[in-house]
């Protein structure tokens, strides 16, 4: 609860400094025991309310062994969030024990794929089957793709030649405070002179 209560905290702050109306959500990781919680949509609806924040503010990122229970009682909380413009992301893809059933149930915007299959993606030919695949089947459900894990130019030439858009890792940025973090996203909007989504931060 304080993870999502100071994310909603520095979101709104990021928001204020650069542009209000800036499309880019905080993704925050949701346990699988928030998930079960009878509170969980409260929750979420009341750190949106306390920060003045729209849903789109948030990118609630779930795995997918926290679907295990209880599938279609999980699904409708996250489509009651999903109605008040949150979205969602489904973490480490490929990794958990969910059916790929479940996909067309739930009210997902992106699929994750695990770095584990991004580090040896250019040398090794199952990784390259299995992440291919998974950009596809993406693409097909309407969901983007986010390669994770990414760590040098190789890797992120070979996706985005496989029609992969959105990339997390290394090779971009490493973890940082907030205070930096909002500096880098100012020094990015006045190099090119547009929003906070602009140049190389638009596809992170």
């Amino acid at each position: 609860e304080k993870v999502l209560d100071g994310a909603c905290r520095e979101v709104r702050r990021l928001r204020a400094a650069v542009d209000k109306d800036a499309d880019c959500p905080m993704s925050v990781n949701i346990s699988s025991a928030q998930l079960r919680s009878p509170r969980f949509v409260e929750l979420v609806r009341q750190n949106l309310a306390a920060h003045e924040l729209p849903g789109s503010a948030l990118m609630l990122e779930i795995t997918e062994n926290s679907l295990l229970n209880n599938l279609e009682q999980q699904a409708s909380k996250l489509q009651t969030l999903h109605e008040d413009g949150v979205r969602f992301a489904l973490d480490g893809f490929g990794t958990g024990y969910s059916s790929l059933g479940h996909l067309k149930h739930l009210p997902l915007d992106r699929v994750k794929i695990d770095a584990g299959f991004v580090r040896d993606i250019v040398e090794n030919p199952g990784d390259t089957a299995i992440v291919e695949a998974i950009i596809a089947m993406a693409g097909r459900l309407g969901l983007d793709a986010v390669a994770t894990g990414v760590e040098t130019p190789a890797q992120l030439e070979f996706l985005a030649a496989r029609g992969c858009r959105f990339f997390q890792g290394y090779l971009f940025a490493k973890p940082m405070p907030a205070d930096e973090l909002l500096t880098l996203i100012q020094g990015t909007v006045q190099r090119t002179g547009g929003a906070a989504e602009a140049g190389p931060l638009r596809n992170v």
